[in-house]
């Protein structure tokens, strides 16, 4: 079962300015509850790493192969300054809402579709921009769909990993995932 989450991210930016920055992640309930059980990281850190996709507005919108009511927002932020700022942006946030958050929501809330594009072959994803969670939630995803190519996909993996690097805390996350997904009489359910 999958579930939408709404964050905003606040920056002060001086002169009694904030920018307020609406970020969307699609949960899955059953990739989550195995990347909980797997993870390295402590509880109080872990919030956030166990959504499925994720990414600001701007950069959800900006996707080459989504681009919902051929609107444009440009950049989906807002400075406030004051209280008659927030009344101004609130009619904006909730057309953002409609247009970017509930379509993308519609196009990529099942599970076959995070699994989809979080094992794509692309080198980096902006449906989830840290490679570490991206491949261990796709790693999951696969398990739980029953990728035949699954293996494939953990050898990929750690090919990239083993070019390029990995911080020990994600290592231990991502050996943790590939130990849980590659034991061969577990099952989930999505």
């Amino acid at each position: 079962m999958e579930k939408i989450v709404f964050n905003f991210y606040y920056y002060h930016i001086g002169d009694n300015s904030t920018e307020i920055e609406p970020r969307l992640s699609v949960e899955n309930k059953a990739i989550s509850k195995v990347y909980k059980k797997c993870s390295a990281w402590a509880k109080e850190y872990i919030k956030g790493k166990e959504n499925a996709l994720g990414n600001s507005f701007t950069e959800i919108y900006q996707l080459e192969e989504y681009a919902p009511n051929n609107k444009d927002f440009g950049e989906v932020r807002w400075s406030i300054r004051n209280e008659r700022d927030i009344q101004e942006w609130v009619p904006r946030i909730v057309e953002a809402v409609d247009v970017v958050a509930l379509p993308y929501f519609e196009k990529y809330g099942s599970i076959e579709k995070i699994e989809e594009v979080l094992n794509d072959k692309a080198e980096f994803s902006k449906h989830r921009v840290l490679n570490p969670l991206r491949f261990s939630h796709g790693l999951i995803a696969a398990k739980i769909i029953e990728n035949p190519n699954l293996n494939e996909l953990v050898s990929r993996y750690k090919e990239y990993f083993d070019k390029h690097g990995i911080d020990e805390q994600w290592s231990e996350d991502f050996k943790n995932v590939v130990k849980e997904v590659t034991s061969h009489n577990k099952t989930y359910s999505a």
